[in-house]
């Protein structure tokens, strides 16, 4: 690659270009020379970038910050919804305004003078260098040095829906490829969800979300190498952590060491990623990139092996290494940029698909523009998404020896023999523990990344918790908070000395601490916060199963049994000072809906919404009707864009949120989120992660503006972790059945009760007022007795909307010890009841004798849950009635459909009472 010529093509339109077009190449080429460079490359990448990123019809109207009216100011478009999420430069337009037009130029000036000298900063000896840190840290200099504002002007004023970053980026992409066959490449890498679910402690959890990232970005390496960080598309590179980890050595003191640390905690990079790349060598980057995951295992591997076992003969390693390297299949697929070929191909799709590409062709073609390879973009990357999904999977498992099945997953065949595992390092395995090649290294992939983070001169990351216990206890003592009037969990006030002091508690504390590490000194193990149980703490052969130790090991220690009572004892003395450690924690995991959708573009508007309105209003009527028909296809710019919103979502937003929750983030890749949270925190936390994706704008980032769909599952911490995920996955997926953009609840008990219920995310900021009552030890409160009589009677009433609110007023009239508002209360229950999506089963049909045999229970159900997104009543039940051509009383329906709502309203009060939840912050902005 030729890094000078990178540089001149990522730099062909300066930053400032929006601020006055007139003159913007004579601003380019002031900048060049401070690098020593001239413009001497041929314009076509751009002309080709421009076409496929925007349509632009010519009318004459001059867009930028020159003009002193600021109707024909610069204005930036969302790049998904449009108009609807349009941002306006207020403090330049506001600079500009008046009489003297050298007012633009005296911030041009400025502006200039300031992007000189971030060049000479960032300029380097090697032309390489120097390019990876203009594009890495331009944007983020300027931003910091003259304002977000100046840092986020849009690429082409007339058709505002992506910046000047998202054009360079694209450019420089296309210019890396132009000389030869330009192509979209794709890759994948699984599996995904049996790799992560696989875990036994929070640590195996981290470490496979955290490698699936890591192994992911080694192969995206491959392509940033050979073409730059530009042609990667998603998912997007600047600020990513990885990409920053990677390359240090480059960067330097531009690198907040202490924040990259922070963030490179949290995997954050998806199992896929999007490419423009020369078509010609594609098989050379498959075998280079299936080269770099093997090489990244293969280093792993040794490293695990060494830790756990010490020294274990060649044979076996390289055996299990097969092993592990075959597990992970490795995608690549690519489609040439032949814009001939693919509209042939184009006449013989479905018309539905065909028409919105023959509009787009016809709209180019009427402006004047000339057809460019890349202006079915969005048509490749269709055909590439079902390329990729059928070839992943296409994956033979390997024939294995009939060894042993690791204990853990119980799918592939151990590491070694059982006699290898007599020499296993106890510290990192429990007793009887024996692992696949797999599992082995995600149990030390942890201590394999601190290595290498700390030959880049990066402290030891943090990784996560030892156990969910840890999570557990992070639930705020009401107790404590009754007291004291301070909002301490129960984690703080074991684990700080000065916390436990303030309520008095030091004693207790230091107590059981000083007991328990007579014990794990004489081990050698770290403090494990399952000790913090009084269970765990009743003999030997209970502490022995905590810790995954031989029980003679425990045995042989003296005095182990005095140690063991001392520190009951303290833990029982503290309980009742600040209540029952809480012994359950939550898992969410969360998910954009209809993602696909978005990224292939099935999202897009009509062309008017991305155009400013000053050149809609300006084109001819003909035109203006097509513009308003015409939808707007997907390019490489708005896939940047989109990139970028899920970027900063997961690598800035979601972070945040997770911590000030008192939650520990495991996944954060875009639109998916799995999180391990104190039960009084989930829900809170979910909801404003919700709010925050439905965002377009984080100042002047890009959000996604999109809907999410979440399964949060209660669980006891004793409970097996894969089978938790399992469970937390299906209540993922159980909100979206029910028609998306909802949150599933589940609830499950050590003693095996479940409690299961999905509603609408617009009921959350309500029910903070409901669990408050319940939760109140003085009036007002509601007696929770309601919530029994409520959950166990509510099926036995009429199908009746009536019959149902009368006796919901009559249980509030009976349970709520207040102020007479139990009235008001039972209408609010009621409003709150109808959020709650419901599944109707064959046998409710049957008892009320309703015909399906023209429609699928299914489609009833989801036709249903859609009315119930959307607000709900019996006119609403009455139009899927009549849509479905069901004729039946919409009346007693309703009622039925009602009852089960209440039932779950009450199923829904009960878990967030057990929880303790705290909803009090989600009506903060």
């Amino acid at each position: 690659m030729n890094w000078q010529n990178k540089i001149k093509a990522f730099l062909h339109d300066p930053p400032d270009k929006a601020l006055k077009i007139a003159g913007h190449e004579g601003r380019r080429d002031s900048l060049l020379e401070v690098l020593n460079l001239k413009f001497d490359i041929s314009p076509e990448f751009d002309q080709i970038a421009s076409s496929m990123e925007r349509i632009v019809p010519e009318t004459g109207v001059l867009i930028d910050f020159s003009r002193t009216d600021r109707n024909f100011h610069p204005i930036l478009h969302h790049p998904i919804i449009g108009k609807d999420g349009k941002k306006h430069f207020k403090l330049t337009s506001e600079s500009v305004l008046g009489l003297k037009k050298s007012r633009i130029e005296n911030i041009l000036i400025e502006f200039l003078d300031k992007e000189k000298d971030i060049l000479k900063r960032l300029k380097s000896r090697e032309d390489k260098i120097t390019y990876f840190r203009i594009w890495r840290f331009m944007k983020e200099l300027i931003e910091r040095e003259l304002g977000k504002e100046l840092a986020n002007l849009p690429a082409d004023t007339r058709c505002p829906d992506h910046t000047i970053w998202d054009h360079l980026d694209a450019s420089s992409a296309i210019y890396g490829v132009m000389s030869r066959t330009p192509a979209l490449l794709m890759f994948k890498l699984t599996p995904v969800q049996d790799f992560i679910k696989n875990a036994r402690k929070e640590r195996d959890l981290w470490a496979g979300s955290h490698l699936l990232s890591y192994l992911t970005f080694k192969a995206i390496e491959v392509v940033v190498e050979k073409y730059g960080p530009d042609a990667v598309i998603f998912p997007h590179l600047r600020g990513q952590p990885f990409f920053d980890f990677e390359y240090l050595n480059y960067f330097g003191d531009f690198i907040d060491r202490e924040n990259l640390k922070t963030k490179l905690d949290v995997a954050n990079i998806p199992n896929k990623f999007l490419a423009i790349v020369d078509f010609k060598s594609v098989d050379d980057l498959k075998c280079e990139i299936r080269k770099a995951i093997d090489e990244t295992l293969e280093d792993l591997f040794k490293f695990s092996v060494k830790e756990a076992f010490g020294s274990v003969s060649d044979h076996v390693i390289n055996y299990s290494l097969k092993i592990l390297q075959n597990y992970f299949n490795v995608t690549v697929c690519a489609i040439p940029a032949d814009l001939e070929k693919l509209i042939e191909i184009l006449k013989n799709l479905p018309s539905s698909v065909r028409e919105k590409y023959e509009k787009w062709i016809e709209l180019i073609k009427t402006l004047g523009y000339k057809l460019r390879i890349f202006d079915l973009y969005s048509l490749m990357f269709e055909f590439l998404e079902e390329i990729v999904a059928i070839e992943s999977r296409k994956f033979e498992k390997s024939e294995g020896l009939g060894k042993p099945k690791c204990s853990l997953c119980g799918e592939l065949e151990i590491f070694g023999s059982k006699e290898t595992w007599k020499n296993a390092d106890v510290k990192l395995f429990k007793e009887n523990e024996i692992l696949c090649p797999v599992c082995l290294v995600k149990r030390v992939y942890s201590d394999w990344f601190k290595e290498r983070t700390e030959k880049k001169g990066i402290a030891r990351i943090d990784v996560g918790f030892e156990s969910v216990s840890e999570v557990a206890l992070r639930k705020v003592s009401r107790r404590v908070l009754k007291d004291h009037s301070k909002k301490l969990t129960f984690y703080d006030i074991i684990e700080d000395t000065k916390l436990a002091r303030e309520v008095k508690c030091e004693t207790l504390v230091k107590t059981f601490y000083d007991n328990v590490s007579e014990i794990l000194d004489k081990l050698d193990m770290p403090f494990n916060y399952e000790l913090a149980y009084t269970e765990n703490l009743r003999d030997v052969e209970s502490v022995s199963k905590t810790l995954g130790v031989e029980k003679n090991m425990i045995a042989n220690i003296r005095n182990v049994e005095k140690y063991l009572e001392n520190a009951r004892k303290a833990i029982e003395e503290l309980e009742e000072r600040i209540g029952k450690l809480p012994r359950y924690y939550a898992i969410l995991m969360m998910d954009g809906d209809n993602m696909g959708r978005m990224l292939v573009g099935d999202d897009m508007k009509t062309v008017d919404n991305y155009l400013h309105p000053k050149v809609v209003a300006q084109l001819p009527d003909k035109l203006k009707d097509k513009v308003k028909d015409v939808k707007r296809l997907i390019t490489p710019a708005t896939h940047s864009a989109i990139s970028r919103a899920l970027a900063h979502f997961s690598i800035n937003v979601v972070p945040s949120i997770v911590e000030k929750h008192r939650g520990e983030l495991i996944y954060a890749g875009g639109d998916d989120v799995l999180a391990l949270l104190p039960i009084d925190s989930a829900l809170a936390c979910a909801y404003r992660i919700w709010r925050e994706f439905g965002k377009d704008w984080d100042g002047w980032n890009l959000l996604p503006a999109k809907k999410m769909s979440a399964g949060i599952l209660i669980v006891h911490y004793k409970h097996p972790l894969y089978d938790a995920l399992d469970k937390v996955r299906e209540l993922e997926k159980k909100a979206k059945s029910l028609g998306r953009n909802a949150v599933a609840v589940g609830y499950l008990t050590r003693g095996g009760s479940y409690y299961e219920v999905v509603f609408n995310w617009s009921m959350v900021p309500k029910l903070g007022e409901f669990v408050d009552l319940l939760l109140s030890e003085e009036r007002p409160r509601i007696s929770k007795r309601i919530i029994y009589d409520v959950i166990e009677n509510a099926e036995n009433l009429p199908n009746d909307q009536n019959a149902i609110e009368a006796y919901l007023k009559f249980e509030f009239m009976r349970h709520y010890e207040g102020d007479g508002k139990a009235e008001d209360l039972a209408r609010k229950a009621i409003d709150l009841a109808r959020g709650i999506r419901v599944t109707l089963s064959s046998s409710d049909l049957e008892e009320l004798k309703v015909d399906l045999s023209r429609v699928k229970l299914s489609r009833l159900n989801e036709k249903i849950n859609e009315q119930i997104s959307n607000g709900f009543s019996i006119d609403a039940i009455k139009n899927v009635l009549s849509k479905l051509s069901i004729e039946y009383n919409a009346e007693e329906l309703y009622g039925l459909i009602l009852k089960k709502q209440v039932k779950g309203l009450f199923v829904l009060f009960k878990i967030l009472r057990d929880c303790e939840s705290d909803l009090g912050d989600v009506h903060e902005d």
